[in-house]
């Protein structure tokens, strides 16, 4: 949960993005607000995907347990959104992952697995004030 006394700085479409974090589930839509690609929408369309991303020279990354989201026209992100924070497309706006590839398919890594790993200083840092 985000602390009531901060708010997310984003173009939610229609207001700051929820206090209460959310899983992801398969067809769930989706929103974000990106650098690139601005206010997009989409559907989780796998949940527990395991990518391996090409960084160049040699070196690949390989994430477990992530979620794929696509958008019905267009990508659902571009180069330049990571970091984006994606959001059910609904009232609550609630935060379900954290953009880091995108295009076609984008790949998240699923909030609650951000927020275990000790990167909440790091998310409020970058998308909340007090």
């Amino acid at each position: 949960m985000v602390p009531s006394n901060h708010h997310v700085l984003a173009n939610t479409n229609g207001g700051p993005l929820g206090t209460s974090i959310r899983q992801a589930g398969l067809g769930m839509t989706a929103g974000k607000s990106g650098r690139t690609t601005q206010l997009t929408n989409g559907r989780v369309t796998a949940v527990g995907v395991t990518i391996n991303v090409n960084y160049g020279d040699g070196r690949v990354a390989r994430f477990v347990t992530q979620i794929a989201v696509r958008s019905p026209s267009g990508n659902f992100s571009a180069g330049g959104d990571s970091g984006s924070v994606i959001w059910t497309w609904d009232a609550r706006r609630a935060p379900v992952a954290l953009l880091f590839a995108g295009g076609g398919t984008t790949f998240t890594n699923p909030i609650t697995s951000v927020l275990a790993k000790g990167s909440l200083a790091v998310w409020r840092m970058r998308y909340c004030e007090t």
